[in-house]
């Protein structure tokens, strides 16, 4: 009867803890598509893209090597163009907005994010979720202010 207790007992726990695995590797999934590059996301970033590429030749926003630059809107306009675009910024609630190349470096892009610890963290987990692949010289990371984050590229 000890036996037949032991061995049900594993039983019950081996069966516990795949349930726990698989519903964990679920929750994770779920956390990513909830937090990255949501649809909503998705098109406010699509906003600011089409403001910086409207408003700017090249010239104006690319700098030298694979780094990544913390940008705002002087980065991009002047005048009038600033105005909207803080406009721009402060509708879509961006909270940091990052510009790099397509192939960046990891510790480029986080040493742009700033000091903030839990952004830092928010972000190395973003870089790992993303796709690297894609079309386009420069991408656009966002750091919105409802604790998501999007990225687009694009080339000019």
């Amino acid at each position: 009867m000890l036996i037949e207790t032991l061995l049900v007992s594993l039983t019950i726990a081996s069966i516990l803890i795949y349930m726990y695995a698989q519903f964990s590797t679920i929750d994770n999934s779920y956390q990513r598509l909830y937090r990255y590059n949501t649809a909503d996301s998705l098109y406010r970033v699509g906003v600011l893209r089409e403001f910086i590429l409207y408003n700017n030749t090249e010239s104006s926003y690319v700098y030298n090597g694979l780094g990544a630059k913390s940008v705002g809107c002087d980065d991009f306009s002047s005048g009038a163009s600033q105005t909207f675009c803080n406009k721009i910024i402060t509708a879509i609630g961006a909270d940091k907005i990052i510009l790099t190349t397509r192939d960046f470096n990891d510790d480029d892009v986080l040493e742009a994010v700033g000091s903030n610890r839990k952004q830092k963290a928010q972000m190395e987990r973003y870089i790992k979720a993303i796709n690297r692949e894609g079309t386009g010289r420069y991408r656009l990371i966002i750091m919105f202010d409802d604790n998501t984050i999007a990225s687009v590229l694009f080339d000019k």
